[in-house]
Formats: C-alpha cells, structure tokens, sequence
C-alpha cells in the first residue's frame, strides 16, 4: 500500500470521526427533546380524554343540559390530532435512533477497515 492511500484513508477516517462527533450530540439531544415532547403529547391527550368524560358526567347530571355537543366534538377533535403528532413524534424518534445506529456503525465499520490496511504490508 502506498503512502497516498494511507493519507487518503487516514483523511477519510478523520472526516467520518469528525462528523461522528458533530452529529452526535444533535442527534442525542434531538432524541431527548422529541421523547420530552411525546410524554407532554401523551399527558395531554390522557387529560383531553379525562375532560371529555367529566363534561358528559356535567351534561348528564344537568336538570336543564348545557349545549356542550359543540365543545365535546372539539375536544375529540383535539385528541385526534395530539394523537396524530404523537405518531409523527414518535416516527421521527425512531428514524433519528436508526440514523444514530448507522452513524455508529458506519464509523466502526471504517475505524476497523483503516487499521486492516495499516497492518497489511
């Protein structure tokens, strides 16, 4: 192997480690931030539900019933949609998770591949 093609891979190895260690933190922060973001979805849907079902148990022990069909529809219609952004949440946590995985092996994969060619004569 000539000296060039050890410059070459070694340059190659320094770039990956150099994005590696670039991509890391955003894609562990990123990961934190969206899991943070999925509980308060989940909360907030688990208390749309709890407010749903208290605003029927109110129109139900009413002698004269409030209208509250109109506000009960919203409020589902609400928790449809936390649950949609929950799914995309969650969606995106695992496609960050994949990339962080394939980012890691990928370096390994070169870590590996640069010191084979180093002790080969």
């Amino acid at each position: 192997m000539d000296i060039s093609n050890t410059d070459t891979l070694k340059c190659q190895d320094g770039l990956s480690d150099g994005l590696f260690n670039l991509l890391h933190p955003i894609l562990e922060h990123l990961n934190i931030k969206l899991e943070n973001v999925r509980v308060t979805q989940s909360l907030l849907d688990e208390n749309i539900l709890k407010l749903i079902v208290d605003l029927r148990e109110l129109y139900r022990s009413q002698d004269i019933p409030i209208p509250l069909d109109q506000y009960l529809k919203r409020l589902q219609s609400a928790k449809r949609r936390v649950s949609s952004v929950s799914t995309v949440l969650q969606s995106s946590k695992d496609r960050l998770k994949r990339l962080h995985q394939n980012i890691a092996s990928e370096t390994k994969k070169r870590k590996n591949l640069n010191n084979i060619k180093q002790l080969s004569p």
